[in-house]
């Protein structure tokens, strides 16, 4: 599950309706709840961090630099995760990518637009990811999903396409491409 703290974007969230949607839950089981943020301070991050203790892992949207990271690191300690991602446009965005594996636990390949429901060119995954932990997002829905899933990443990133309005998830939606990932 993941919760959008970037206050522009239409799948933003509350810090305070967060903590409420998912007081009780688990941090240690395979779900994990992300906070997505873009350009934060450390301080938001971590005030989000505190108010939501469910929380399992950092989605970091922006510009960050990797001494932003590595002091966030510090800060959060290593039970929460550290996801990156990585806005893809050509080849050399995804060599980037292999960059950032000191300093994250994931690196998440996104389009150049995030949230906007556009996948980009997967056919630039030219680079070896085989050394890292990757995701891949943007654009994500049932009539690319086999795509999504020949690539192999650690994880696929779902938002707009499991929804039948922007920010409003889609059970059937969910439910078809579940189907199709388990099959």
């Amino acid at each position: 599950m993941g919760l959008n703290f970037y206050l522009k974007s239409q799948r933003f969230i509350d810090v305070n309706k967060a903590s409420a949607l998912i007081s009780g839950m688990s941090r240690g089981s395979d779900s994990k709840v992300a906070a997505v943020f873009v350009n934060a301070g450390n301080d938001q991050i971590s005030e989000c961090l505190d108010l939501c203790p469910e929380i399992g892992v950092v989605q970091l949207h922006g510009e960050e630099a990797t001494e932003q990271v590595v002091a966030l690191r510090e800060s959060i300690g290593p039970d929460t995760e550290i996801w990156k991602a990585i806005k893809v446009a050509q080849q050399s965005d995804v060599a980037k990518a292999l960059s950032w594996d000191e300093y994250a636990d994931l690196v998440l390949l996104d389009g150049v637009a995030p949230g906007s429901g556009k996948a980009f060119d997967w056919e630039v995954i030219t680079s070896d990811l085989s050394k890292i932990r990757w995701g891949l997002a943007g654009g994500i829905n049932l009539s690319n999903i086999q795509g999504a899933l020949k690539l192999k990443p650690a994880l696929i990133d779902l938002a707009s396409g499991v929804e039948s309005s922007p920010g409003v998830k889609d059970f059937d939606k969910i439910q078809e491409i579940l189907r199709v990932v388990r099959n």
